[in-house]
């Protein structure tokens, strides 16, 4: 497969003697790069100065229509999301990344028949791995559950985990506590908590259906009470 595009790392003047240079999130932003895009050669992962970033980004933004509720963080992956299968048995739902998760064109029947809400599907661009030798046929639809619900842990708000104000670098509280302030989720069933994209959390609606459906490779696992 074709290498993946990121957005450029930012070197802030504030941050650069911290952390030694630029920094960059696990961020992942599903539009198409046109394949003759000059913006192509910018989107290898190289660090930029912090104005000359946000200059880009606003560029970007507007070549490629980038909606406004779509954050663009540095170093976030860009492009439709790819993989390579290695073998012809694979499961309902697959884990290639923390909080990415990668299913089978009937899971995403299921949740939209069950009316589920927070996530897109975006088709994943696959091909047969080196380790498939003769495989029977073209490989399976896969799509990629790209996350848009929202919500923020109890007593974490942004101001309290932004450590830069000049470039708005963010850190994450530790992610094994996990009790949701109801009162700042958007209600969806998928969703991310504290803008970080590699929890991820669903409601119990989600898991009546996964296990109606009786799908493969997936574990619900309850939040701990409010009062832990």
């Amino acid at each position: 497969m074709k290498a993946a595009l990121y957005i450029p790392g930012v070197i802030c003047p504030v941050c650069m003697g911290e952390t030694g240079g630029g920094w960059a999130s696990s961020n992942r932003i599903r539009v198409k790069v046109p394949k003759k895009s000059t913006l192509r050669q910018y989107l290898t992962g190289q660090s930029l100065p912090l104005e000359q970033w946000r200059e880009f980004v606003v560029t970007l933004r507007s070549a490629l229509k980038i909606p406004s509720w779509m954050p663009v963080a540095p170093g976030a992956q860009i492009g439709q999301p790819k993989g390579e299968l290695p073998s012809e048995q694979l499961p309902d739902m697959m884990h290639p990344f923390p909080g990415q998760l990668i299913v089978r064109a009937r899971v995403v029947e299921a949740l939209k028949e069950a009316r589920l809400t927070g996530f897109q599907p975006v088709r994943v661009e696959v091909q047969w791995g080196k380790t498939v030798k003769s495989p029977r046929g073209e490989p399976p639809a896969l799509y990629e559950l790209l996350v848009t619900g929202t919500a923020w842990r109890v007593g974490i708000d942004l101001e309290s985990i932004t450590v830069c104000k000049e470039c708005g670098r963010i850190t994450f509280p530790h992610p094994d506590w996990l009790v949701v302030d109801e009162s700042r989720w958007d209600g969806s069933d998928f969703f991310h908590v504290d803008r970080n994209p590699n929890i991820l959390l669903v409601t119990e609606r989600v898991c009546r259906v996964l296990t109606r459906h009786r799908f493969t490779n997936y574990h619900c696992v309850p939040l701990p009470p409010k009062d832990v």
